[in-house]
């Protein structure tokens, strides 16, 4: 089941937006939850999503570390994916899409890190 964008929606983050789910899915990751992000995940059929997860582990990175919890993000994204039923292959495609946002923006060293981390604990929960 893929859920559809609607312009305007109002998202359970109180935010209006066109992708409630990534949007919802971004709170959760940048909170921590990375169970929750693995059932919104699931539940709006982005397992295999690639654009979709990496707007959600870029934009997720920027605000964890900005609000100082870049140290629950990492284990938060390698949750979401494992959990959330995405197959390796679009974990890493996701990171290289989620990699030309951070070059085309940029990053703070602090947002480096903890994007650096998010990769190495995603891979490392996939050879598990």
């Amino acid at each position: 089941m893929t859920i559809v964008p609607q312009p305007g929606t109002p998202c359970s983050t109180g935010a209006e937006s066109i992708d409630c789910a990534v949007d919802d899915a971004i709170a959760a990751v940048a909170a921590g939850d990375g169970a929750r992000a693995a059932s919104i995940v699931r539940g709006a059929g982005m397992s295999e999503q690639s654009d979709r997860l990496a707007d959600v582990i870029f934009r997720a990175g920027v605000v964890a570390v900005d609000e100082g919890r870049g140290d629950t993000y990492a284990p938060a994204v390698a949750t979401m994916f494992t959990d959330g039923g995405a197959p390796l292959a679009v974990a890493t495609d996701s990171f290289r899409i989620a990699g030309t946002l951070a070059a085309t923006n940029g990053l703070t060293p602090d947002q480096a890190r903890a994007g650096s981390a998010a990769i190495a604990q995603t891979y490392a929960a996939y050879a598990v």
